[in-house]
């Protein structure tokens, strides 16, 4: 089997008509495997295949209803943040099972070899803390907590499957800035902690804002990969 090329992007809110997806394609032919985050999608638009690329098989989490808001007016759009876009010549031998929590979607994928490999695609909203501004609280009735649940979840499924595991998102934070929970960064440093984080460069950059790095991508076997920063924030706008 030849090695696989991921690409860990966020465009943003992307277009319903799939012209998102199709301009990354053309930007990275090479590429076998996309997670996308922070897309912003209605469920229904990701799930209408006719707007994928040519040759390309999407995956993305269930459909979220919001649990929280009780006002008409608090209640957000129901949108899907994350998925996966996936080269069908390169994964044609692969038998894939999707698997999401919340709005992560991960991907199982198990070769003619027996060999797994769980794949997700991250995006972790910003802590609020007015409620009608939260996104924990209104789409889940949750704490910001819930996403270590979910992280958490994608763990055991990996473990359970005895799987390796590459987790490569936009986690809006950079583990270690005061600004986010700390109860959250603590749990999720644990969760994480038998993983190697392949970004140590800033990931994303705008105007004259310090560069940060919110973008992460972990790995249980980081002696089989190697990471470029494609800057494609200097092209297309993207992080």
């Amino acid at each position: 089997y030849k090695p696989l090329k991921f690409a860990n992007i966020n465009p943003g809110k992307a277009k319903s008509n799939g012209e998102t997806f199709r301009c990354i394609v053309r930007e990275l032919p090479k590429v076998d495997v996309f997670c996308l985050n922070e897309i912003r999608m209605r469920y229904e638009d990701l799930t209408n295949s006719s707007i994928w690329p040519e040759g390309y098989t999407l995956y993305t989490h269930d459909k979220i209803d919001s649990m929280g808001a009780t006002d008409a007016r608090d209640k957000p759009d129901a949108l899907n943040y994350t998925a996966i876009l996936v080269k069908n010549e390169s994964l044609n031998e692969c038998m894939i099972t999707k698997n999401c929590f919340g709005p992560i979607t991960s991907i199982l994928i198990e070769n003619g070899k027996k060999e797994k490999l769980v794949v997700a695609s991250i995006y972790r909203f910003c802590e609020n803390n007015d409620p009608r501004k939260c996104k924990y609280r209104q789409l889940f009735n949750a704490s910001p907590m819930i996403f270590c649940d979910w992280i958490e979840k994608v763990l055991t499924l990996t473990r359970e499957s005895s799987a390796e595991i590459i987790l490569a998102g936009d986690w809006n934070s950079d583990f270690i800035r005061s600004g986010d929970e700390q109860q959250v960064l603590l749990r999720l440093n644990y969760l994480l902690r038998h993983l190697t984080d392949l970004c140590h460069s800033p990931t994303f950059f705008r105007g004259s804002d310090k560069p940060s790095v919110i973008d992460h991508v972990h790995v249980s076997k980081p002696g089989n990969t190697n990471l470029k920063n494609l800057r494609l924030n200097i092209k297309l706008g993207y992080h």
